[in-house]
């Protein structure tokens, strides 16, 4: 009896020092991927150097690496890549659908080994498998247009509301008003570009991301045909093609008629050296442009607006700035 015990007793012990070596093949597999994922998400503005970066990183982590020579693979153009670079509103497994701002890279990191003792159980060989995913993604604020509307305004959900255009900063503290913001510093984009919801560089994006209790500036002078062909343009493409059966209550979160816009008070100054601070944001459904005839005004209603894959609420009263998230 003592004879067998100890052949069982042998054999667990044999397992075990397979057992360690599995775990520390999960181990070096995570760390690779939670390495090559946080590399190629600093780079995710770009999906080739996003892909290239991570596979870089994780592939240096072979030096000296023996036994626990990690594998990842990518072929352009294939099926079962090791990494996957996921586009603004993809379909993540296991986190969701992406945002309009948000990018994701799926890191997948394989170690093989050969079984020691476990080949006298018939055991001959295993795959360790560990893959990390990063998402990058606004953790609050949001990307405004250069349009304020006074902070009294009622924020009623779903009620059609006519706005008038302010002939000065004072009428920002007048309900139903509306006026022009400069665009921050840095932006590359033309006012009219940003204006009309076409689409913007990475940078841009970034820099148009504001948060409560920020100051913001006050840009006057502007033609009224060039705020109104850009909204107009707004609501064209936003009732065509995908968007062609939108409406306030059910749309795309991406329908260029959904206007984000800071809701004002007004600090000091005038023309553009008006000092405006951003009390909450509000997103605006775009029908009409001059509904009253006197060029001055526009139409619409606020909406519920979150856009999906965020995990919160892009208008909260949060940091308007870029975070990693690290999904094991």
């Amino acid at each position: 009896m003592a004879c067998l015990a100890l052949v069982g007793l042998l054999g667990c012990c044999a397992m075990a020092v397979d057992v360690g070596r599995i775990f520390l093949a999960g181990q070096k597999a995570q760390s690779a991927a939670d390495a090559g994922a946080m590399a190629g998400g600093m780079l995710l503005a770009n999906p080739d150097a996003a892909i290239s970066g991570a596979r870089t990183v994780v592939l240096a982590n072979n030096l000296n690496a023996g036994e626990y020579a990690v594998l990842c693979n990518y072929t352009l153009g294939a099926t079962d890549n090791d990494i996957v670079y996921y586009a603004p509103g993809s379909t993540v497994p296991g986190f969701g659908v992406l945002g309009p701002y948000a990018k994701a890279l799926k890191v997948q990191c394989r170690v093989p080994l050969t079984y020691t003792f476990g080949q006298a159980l018939g055991l001959r060989q295993t795959t360790v498998v560990k893959q990390s995913l990063v998402v990058r993604a606004p953790v609050g604020g949001c990307p405004i247009m250069p349009m304020w509307i006074s902070h009294p305004t009622p924020y009623n959900y779903g009620d059609y509301q006519n706005l008038l255009m302010a002939d000065g900063p004072f009428a920002a503290g007048i309900p139903g008003n509306f006026g022009w913001l400069s665009l921050p510093a840095g932006v590359t984009a033309s006012w009219t570009t940003v204006m009309a919801g076409d689409p913007l560089s990475e940078a841009d994006q970034a820099l148009l991301f504001t948060r409560v209790g920020d100051i913001v500036w006050g840009n006057t002078g502007l033609a009224v045909g060039l705020w109104a062909d850009a909204l107009r343009t707004r609501i064209t493409r936003g009732s065509t093609g995908v968007y062609a059966n939108d409406t306030f209550s059910s749309f795309r979160a991406d329908n260029p008629r959904i206007i984000l816009v800071p809701l004002v008070t007004y600090l000091d100054g005038t023309g553009t050296s008006a000092r405006f601070r951003i009390e909450k944001y509000g997103a605006f459904w775009l029908e009409a442009v001059d509904p009253q005839g006197n060029n001055k005004s526009v139409g619409g209603r606020f909406i519920r607006y979150t856009a999906p894959g965020m995990g919160m609420d892009p208008l909260a009263n949060d940091v308007g700035v870029f975070a990693y998230r690290l999904v094991g």
